[in-house]
């Protein structure tokens, strides 16, 4: 049980059944409308959907230059970072990988 659940309970005592059947109707709720997004964005025409493509692209590419800025800046500070060369040119090398594809 929630910590938040169990204080609430502590200050003003309510049936578990009470507590069960909003839980269960919450989510039943959370499901129904997620099905019902689902839905809509399946139908959705690709025509709408093709003038996100190139923000989808932008997005990372500028993230991956940024990543290589603060890198550059940190390489002059007085105290390292502690990040590992190979794990950021890992991660360089996923995001371009990842920016080809999308490129495709």
């Amino acid at each position: 049980m929630p910590l938040a659940l169990l204080l609430t309970d502590l200050v003003a005592p309510e049936p578990a059944g009470a507590l069960v059947q909003a839980r269960a109707l919450s989510s039943i709720f959370g499901i129904v409308v997620a099905l019902l997004c689902t839905l809509l964005v399946e139908q959705a025409p690709a025509d709408r959907l093709e003038p996100w493509f190139p923000v989808v692209q932008t997005q990372p590419a500028a993230a991956v230059v940024e990543l290589r800025e603060a890198d550059d800046a940190a390489a002059g500070e007085l105290w390292r970072a502690g990040v590992d060369p190979t794990e950021l040119a890992t991660a360089e090398q996923r995001a371009y990988v990842l920016l080809e594809r999308l490129a495709r």
